[in-house]
């Protein structure tokens, strides 16, 4: 047997084989960093570092049959053995770039699932004598959406799209039109002290016919298992294995303190309600609920979840946000299962800038709830604020799938499709969200956002001056008529709009939130107003704010690139090129509004700068053509 290798290695050495693969791997290592040098340079798309690969791989056993059949002195023929051995090589490279090509597609720009068994659970009626108790009624509502959105093969549709609907008024065909759903469970909850009479059917939309109905008279203490019942009994009946992970999720049994489970349904009802005022009678019952049961998990991201909102809604110190993600933690390490935990993780990671955590935890949230809605609209944001809009658009469609008639969500699409430059399908969008809830500010204010970085400085005059008449304290909308002033040059006007929303603490604090407010332009309108001591006082309290900011670890882009503003206005052309080069690295996008803002005058014709546009431009226009594939089929 040695004898043979000895043979073999000599015969190889002979045909100089050794020799021509070294030469091979060289040159191609060389091909290779030079491609990844034009990759970086240009804002190229991965495929073709990816297809360079797959030639380099093929050529390796290539380079050895030439070696071999060519090796030897003199001339040697092409034989038909040779032929055959390089063409089922190169026929299996064309394979490899071809499935490559679709799986990347598939990674980069994913279509949104549309399972053919979609589901709505209609708000489960309360049929106890006591109205108050409809609290319970809704929690059992919400827990059965939440088992049955653990089952992957079933889309769940949000109970978001439901809190506007006349559900009694309209017949289930209208229903299921209204949310694009095939089934539909529906039920009732009648407590009458320890024992409950829970009842529930799931009706085939198409034939208007109960594919499974089920009364459950029970004790108290068997609530989750009835839950649990529910939720096996529909996979069942739409005939969907579960995995035993799956199982082991839907028996989950969040609590032995029935006590402790009633408190905590009444918070996440005061929760749902988003107003000021609820949201600390929300916190209270959720502590009340972990006196009676200190390792209750639910109880815990609830609470975390509602200091979240303390930050976001209701604009309270960001100090709640350390809360939030200690409590959130808190949840996890009680029970690693739940998904509301790595949600409110998520959030309170987010809001401080530490977006790489924050995918982390919402990755885990669906991982754990595949139809876990606010997690996947959530994920779909931070892929926005990463600048990766491609990974953007599909989580926010697959969101809007889940909760159709949540017009946020809409908003969000519409941005994203606008960045990439495709305005009119961005307008289609917000047009959407604006009929299902015509008094929301936030579409007025994307809409004006979208006409300033057209360059449509009056119809985004027109459009926030609209959304003021509705909202006339929205923050967002007064930032949209500072910036709307200050392009036109009117900056008395636009210093009375951006005095408001600063007073309001919502530029330098708060950078995290939609509003996007830039808050040297304050600065610069104070420069152009004759005003040179109060400009400067913002400059150094921006400067000071986002210097700490980031050096915690806050990696949000808007920072740097609001850093970068801040010193193109100052004229300081190379401090501020290198804080927006920064910028775009962590996410910066906007390209159309970076080429027409005045506060970045003063850089615009760099080389540095110009390089950065450049790079910008071409990494929008990659995204841009997957986006038009994927709407094209």
């Amino acid at each position: 047997m040695g004898g043979f290798f000895n043979k073999l290695f000599l015969k190889l050495k002979e045909r100089k084989v050794f020799r021509t693969l070294i030469i091979y791997l060289g040159g191609a290592w060389v091909a290779m960093q030079v491609i990844s040098l034009f990759i970086d340079r240009y804002a190229l798309s991965g495929f073709i570092f990816d297809m360079l690969m797959i030639l380099i791989i093929a050529g390796i056993p290539g380079s050895v049959l030439i070696a071999w059949f060519h090796g030897e002195s003199g001339t040697q023929k092409v034989t038909r053995l040779e032929i055959g051995l390089q063409s089922a090589l190169i026929t299996l490279a064309i394979i490899a770039g071809f499935i490559t090509f679709n799986v990347r597609a598939g990674d980069e720009y994913a279509a949104p699932d549309h399972d053919e068994n979609t589901i709505v659970v209609l708000p489960f009626e309360n049929m106890s004598d006591n109205q108050d108790d409809k609290y319970f009624s809704d929690g059992i509502t919400d827990d059965i959406i939440t088992n049955l959105s653990k089952i992957k093969d079933v889309q769940v549709i949000s109970r978001l799209s439901l809190k506007d609907l006349q559900i009694s008024e309209m017949s289930i065909n209208a229903i299921a039109s209204k949310l694009n759903v095939n089934l539909i469970l529906e039920g009732s909850v009648r407590r009458i002290g320890n024992q409950v009479r829970i009842s529930a059917k799931l009706i085939n939309v198409e034939t208007e016919e109960n594919i499974w109905a089920e009364t459950y008279d029970r004790e108290m203490t068997e609530v989750f298992a009835v839950q649990t019942d529910v939720a096996r009994n529909i996979a069942d009946n739409l005939q969907i294995k579960l995995s035993p992970k799956v199982k082991r999720r839907l028996e989950y049994t969040p609590t032995a303190n029935l006590d402790a489970y009633d408190l905590y349904l009444k918070g996440r009802d005061y929760y749902n309600l988003y107003r000021d005022a609820d949201n600390e009678i929300a916190i209270e019952l959720f502590k009340e609920a972990l006196k009676l049961d200190p390792e209750y998990a639910m109880a815990y991201a609830g609470l975390a979840d509602a200091y979240a909102q303390r930050v976001l809604r209701y604009h309270k110190p960001r100090n709640w946000l350390d809360s939030t993600i200690v409590t959130a933690q808190k949840a996890i390490a009680l029970d690693p299962e739940v998904a509301e935990g790595y949600k409110a993780l998520g959030v309170g990671y987010a809001y401080q800038g530490l977006n790489e955590l924050a995918i982390e935890a919402n990755q885990k949230a669906i991982d754990r709830n595949p139809n876990f809605f606010q997690a996947i609209n959530n994920l779909g944001v931070i892929y926005g604020r990463l600048g990766e809009l491609d990974k953007q658009i599909p989580m926010l469609e697959k969101a809007i799938a889940l909760a159709p008639l949540y017009s946020i969500a809409y908003v969000q699409l519409g941005e994203a499709y606008a960045e990439l430059g495709f305005d009119e399908k961005a307008f289609d969008l917000i047009e959407e969200s604006m009929q299902m809830q015509p008094d929301f500010a936030e579409s007025y204010f994307s809409l004006g956002r979208i006409y300033v970085q057209r360059g449509s400085l009056e119809k985004a005059l027109e459009v926030t001056r609209k959304g003021l008449s509705i909202s006339p304290d929205d923050p967002g909308l007064m930032a949209n008529m500072g910036q709307i002033e200050m392009f036109r040059g009117n900056y008395d006007e636009a210093e009375l709009y951006l005095e408001k929303v600063y007073d309001l603490n919502l530029g330098v604090y708060s950078l995290m939130d939609p509003i996007g407010l830039a808050p040297g332009y304050l600065g610069y309108v104070y420069l152009k107003n004759n005003k040179p001591n109060i400009a400067e006082v913002v400059f150094k309290q921006v400067d000071a704010t986002l210097k700490e900011s980031i050096s915690e670890g806050n990696d949000y882009y808007r920072c740097k690139l609001e850093l970068g503003r801040n010193y193109a206005i100052q004229n300081k052309r190379e401090e501020a090129v290198l804080w927006l080069k920064q910028a775009f690295e962590s996410g910066w996008h906007e390209y159309r509004l970076a080429m027409t803002d005045p506060t970045l005058k003063s850089v615009r014709n760099d080389k540095e700068f110009k390089a950065i546009m450049d790079k910008m431009r071409r990494k929008l226009k990659s995204m841009h053509e997957r986006a038009a594939r994927l709407m094209a089929t």
